[in-house]
């Protein structure tokens, strides 16, 4: 019987105050989510920072850990 093949499950999500602390394979935990969401252990998997003429934003990209 074959392997099963892996999962990626990726969230997405665009932080309107910059949080310049966040890093690549920092651990996460999402408080006041749904208990599906919220008690799934996440690492970051991508994090990017932008300045723009109005703001400073993080955009970060999670996987669920285990997944990759």
């Amino acid at each position: 019987m074959p392997a099963p093949a892996s999962r990626r499950l990726v969230l997405h999500l665009a932080l309107v105050d910059c949080r310049p602390e966040i890093s690549l394979e920092m651990p996460v935990t999402l408080n006041d989510w749904k208990r599906e969401i919220g008690d799934t252990a996440r690492l970051i998997d991508e994090v990017s920072h932008e300045l723009s003429d109005h703001a400073l934003t993080s955009s970060v990209e999670m996987e669920v850990m285990g997944t990759r």
